[in-house]
């Protein structure tokens, strides 16, 4: 009972020794909460004071002045608001801030996540200034490691050395404690951001170190959605409006990037650049640039692994325009230049394989450039890639496109001694396939045409000028391998107009237009085989000078079924229309209308004159150098014979057929001729000129040439002949008719052989003429008709010459119609060193014609025996005519009876030719001294005094005789006497005629 009692007593002492807690709890808890939302009021309150009075003090430490409307900071949620704020230096703002609001969610801390609710940034402004060794960033001065170690960092290295070598060594409780949780790395913080928004911002770099370059980078808009950070994983859209000077930068995009695996939607991304934004970026020699850069592109981007990625691009435009270039040898003027891809794919495998396609766009609009010395203008160029396809497969790399267009307008180029100008040009590749292996093997297969008009090129004083090329190529297939190109193209098609190659202002060569059909060619290393249906020229010229007709001039050329191979080439036919040919020969036998490729013998010297080459011992001995490094050559050449001997064979192997040959049309050749007098100013007008069967792999083939010409209006050509043109030695058979050719015109050429020239005459010749291997057999009916040679002369001129010539010996040979008649047998051996063709034709001609006159003119002086004797000189074609003269007996000085039929017959040629003149001179010998004169004449000049006077004795004797005989003395001469002292010599008087 006593303890129920104690302890009833007892209970309500301990009841209330447990209350007092309980009741003191509640009101801590209240005390403390109180306490901290004081302290938290007060914190808020104090904080923007505290911060503008602290950053006024920081920066007041930096020479800057601080100022801000607004710094609030919010704890439930976090957040922080800023609205104008200020940082600037001597009335220059250096850090600007609008306003700024930033929220935080504190729950998702504690998963280790940072969400920020609301982050936005308006008029933010940013300065950073580079100085020496300082920059200065939004007012802060940040020291640039200069890489000297300053004394504080010297003493603390050893420190920090140390600490590293001390934290390097952890304990072996803190390497127990960590031991459980080395396995299980920790997770990384995740950063969500729903919506993040910069508007109006700028930050400005001033660089004093580069020339005082200021750039300005402008952020009208960014905006960040949905930005989801953990780790290396992000993901966002972004929405991007900036400037960086006055260059424009805009990106809209969706970037995903989730371990290794990304995905970029780039719904819009554009650039638009000036270059000269950025030229502080480059050297200071390449900084003489401008022009604007704008580039647009959307498409998406997806890798699904670390080497496999996709990309397609809908649309990739880049344009640059007003491209300006001034850098060491090179300026460089570019109106615009446009690069399109559209709808492009390409897609990366995981084993490096790669397969792009798309379609290319490419135009460039009025280029100027010039690189060194060369220059470059082109109005437009455009390139087209439709559906093209790249893909790199097990090494080999292959593009294929169905279209690939070129186009180029009007271009220049000039370098210093070419110049090249284009039209238009435009090339089409169809089907264009081609593919390149990792050994050095090129396969390309495509349809190509191209069209270029109006191409011009200069090269010194040459200029090449072509109207226009079109060419098509339905199948054109090249492989490249092993240093070998084999290459296939069927039907191919060429057209070109108006092409001529001149020399200043003469041409030489022209045509109007020129068509090629090849229906197949195939080359493959050193072999080839091609088949041309046809070759057409029109309009050709060659050698036109402005101030004379053209060398030659053709109609048109037309070559048909053309094969050809390594080993030949067969022709079926080769037409010529219309051929005028003008050979126009100057004083000097040169070429009048020959423009020659190069002026030579003609270098003008520092006074203007042309001087000449031949300048004393200065060329002598350039002329000896020349002629030393001539022989040095043909040492070498002749060295070389092995090694050339092969290649020649190779070229003696080539063979050619050519089936039929044939020229028609107005056709003809003009032949002028100033080199000899007088002028010869002919035309030969070719009715037809045939040629068959022409094979060179046939050394025993016989080619058929028929000729039928006329030459002026009457005078008629026609050969037929069959040669054998490809034997070692002439093989021929030939039959050649001329009909009333008219032989004055080719006196001069004629009189070089005959040695007479022709007043007149007319010439029918049947010529048959064949060759054996080199030896010509033949003969030559020859008919002319009133044929007179230099002349009719008289007999007396004859007797004057002494020789009779042959222009009077072929008067004995004329009919009664005075024509000539002659058969002429024709031998010879073209391979004696001696012969000539121009002899051959015509010293038989001459042989005739003296050996037909020969008795005539033996028989038409024996009346005049005593004093008339004709011979033929031996070894030349001419009949000597000599004037016998009158022989005296010693110490004989008048005339005698003995003498009477000498003197008759003279008395009787004079008075037949009553023109003729004689020259009486007599002559005395040393026998005309009798053994009385020598006694009484001892003297010489005595002597020498009686002998003239009795040569003059003789003389006046025969004159006096021939005078009695009704001689006028007026023709009778008497030359002053002489003395003849060889002992054989005869007394006499001698005549000339």
């Amino acid at each position: 009972m006593s303890s129920d009692n104690h302890s009833k007593e007892t209970q309500p002492g301990k009841d209330r020794s447990t209350l007092i807690p309980n009741r003191l709890f509640p009101r801590i808890a209240l005390y403390t909460a109180s306490a901290a939302v004081v302290l938290l009021f007060t914190v808020w309150l104090a904080i923007p004071p505290l911060a503008k009075w602290y950053l006024s003090h920081f920066y007041e430490e930096q020479n800057r002045t601080f100022s801000a409307h607004d710094i609030s900071v919010d704890f439930f949620p976090p957040s922080i608001h800023l609205e104008n704020v200020l940082v600037s230096h001597e009335n220059s703002k250096e850090l600007e801030i609008k306003t700024l609001d930033l929220q935080v969610s504190i729950a998702p801390l504690f998963n280790k996540t940072v969400y920020i609710s609301k982050a936005n940034i308006d008029g933010l402004y940013v300065l950073a200034s580079q100085d020496d060794n300082i920059w200065n960033v939004a007012g802060i001065n940040i020291p640039i490691n200069s890489g000297e170690p300053s004394n504080d960092e010297e003493t603390a290295a050893p420190l920090t050395a140390q600490a590293e070598e001390t934290l390097g060594k952890p304990s072996e409780n803190d390497s127990l404690a960590s031991g459980s949780q080395s396995n299980k790395p920790s997770s990384p913080w995740t950063v969500i951001v729903p919506k993040l928004s910069i508007n109006n911002s700028q930050f400005t770099v001033h660089n004093l170190l580069n020339d005082a370059v200021t750039d300005t980078y402008t952020i009208d808009h960014l905006e960040l959605d949905k930005l989801n950070n953990r780790g290396t994983d992000v993901s966002l859209s972004i929405v991007l409006d900036s400037r960086f000077n006055q260059s424009h930068f805009s990106l809209k995009s969706d970037i995903a990037y989730f371990d290794s695996l990304a995905d970029v939607q780039l719904e819009s991304l554009s650039v638009d650049a000036s270059i000269t934004d950025f030229l502080h970026f480059l050297p200071q020699e390449y900084r003489s640039l401008s022009g604007t850069i704008e580039s647009s592109m959307t498409g998406t981007i997806k890798q699904r692994s670390a080497t496999e990625f996709d990309i397609a691009l809908p649309k990739l435009n880049n344009h640059l325009s007003q491209l300006s270039v001034d850098i060491p040898n090179i300026v460089t003027n570019l109106e615009e230049l446009t690069i399109d891809l559209s709808n492009i794919e390409l897609d990366n495998q995981i084993n490096g394989d790669i397969n792009i396609k798309g379609t290319l766009d490419t135009s460039l609009a009025n280029l100027n450039a010039a690189i060194d010395s060369n220059r470059i203008n082109t109005n437009i160029l455009s390139v087209n890639l439709e559906q093209f396809v790249v893909s790199r497969e097990n090494g080999e790399i292959r593009f294929s496109a169905p279209n690939v267009n070129l186009n180029n307008g009007t271009t220049h180029f000039e370098s210093t001694d070419l110049t090249l100008a284009n039209g238009t040009a435009q090339v089409q590749l169809q089907n264009l396939q081609a593919t390149f292996n990792n050994i050095n093997t090129l396969k390309l297969s495509t349809a190509l045409s191209t069209e270029i008009s109006n191409s011009n090129v200069n090269l010194g004083n040459l200029q090449l000028v072509n109207g226009g090329l079109k060419s098509k190529f339905e199948e054109l297939e090249l492989l490249h391998s092993n240093n070998q190109l084999d290459a296939t193209v069927s039907n191919v098609t060429i057209n070109n107009s108006k092409f001529s190659l001149k020399k200043s202002e003469d041409t030489l060569a022209s045509f109007a237009e020129l068509n090629v059909d090849m229906p197949k060619f195939n080359y493959a290393g050193e072999s080839y085989k091609g088949e041309l249906s046809s070759i057409k020229m029109t309009d050709i010229n060659l050698s036109d000078p402005t101030d004379a007709p053209p060398l030659t001039a053709l109609e048109s050329l037309i070559v048909q079924g053309i094969q050809t191979d390594e080993n030949g080439a067969q022709i079926n036919k080769i037409a010529l229309t219309g051929l005028k040919t003008h050979a126009l020969l100057d004083e000097n036998r040169q070429l009048i209308n020959l423009i020659p490729l190069s002026d030579k013998n003609s270098t003008k010297g520092s006074d203007g004159k042309t001087e000449s080459n031949n300048t004393g011992s200065t060329v002598s001995a350039t002329k000896q150098e020349t002629n030393k490094e001539e022989s040095t050559k043909e040492e070498v050449l002749t060295l070389k014979t092995d090694e050339t001997a092969t290649n020649t064979t190779q070229s003696e192997s080539f063979t050619l057929l050519l089936n039929e040959f044939n020229l028609s049309g107005d056709s003809y050749i003009q032949l002028l001729d100033k080199g000899v007098d007088p002028d010869l100013d002919t035309k030969i007008e070719i009715e037809r000129l045939s040629a068959t069967h022409i094979d060179s792999s046939d050394k025993d083939s016989i080619t058929n040439v028929v000729l039928i010409a006329k030459n002026g209006k009457y005078s008629s050509i026609n050969l037929n002949a069959d040669i054998q043109p490809f034997t070692e030695k002439l093989t021929m058979q030939t039959k050649l008719t001329i009909r009333e050719t008219e032989l004055p015109p080719y006196s001069p050429y004629i009189a070089q052989a005959l040695g007479y020239r022709i007043d007149s005459g007319q010439m029918d010749m049947d010529l048959d003429l064949n060759a054996d291997h080199g030896q010509l057999e033949g003969n030559t009916h020859l008919v002319f008709r009133e044929f007179d040679l230099g002349g009719r002369q008289e007999s007396s001129k004859v007797m004057q010459t002494g020789a009779m010539p042959l222009n009077i010996a072929v008067g004995v040979l004329k009919d009664g119609q005075g024509n000539i008649e002659l058969d002429i047998p024709l031998e010879g051996d073209i391979d004696n060193p001696e012969f000539k063709w121009t002899g051959f034709l015509m010293l038989p001609i001459k042989q005739a014609l003296y050996k037909a006159s020969t008795s005539y003119l033996m028989q038409t002086f024996v009346p005049y025996a005593n004093v008339i004797s004709i011979a033929q000189i031996a070894g030349e074609q001419i009949l000597k005519i000599r004037v016998e003269p009158l022989a005296f007996e010693l110490q004989q000085g008048q005339i005698v009876p003995a003498q009477f039929d000498y003197l008759n017959q003279l008395s009787a040629l004079m008075t037949d030719k009553s023109d003729s003149q004689v020259k009486a001179c007599g002559f005395a010998v040393i026998g005309d001294l009798s053994e009385n004169n020598e006694l009484i004449l001892t003297e010489p000049e005595q002597q020498d005094a009686y002998l003239n006077s009795l040569a003059n004795e003789r003389a006046n004797s025969l004159k006096d005789y021939l005078v009695n005989k009704g001689i006028a003395s007026n023709r009778i001469f008497v030359c002053a006497p002489k003395i003849d002292r060889d002992e054989d010599a005869t007394p006499r008087v001698e005549l000339k005629f």
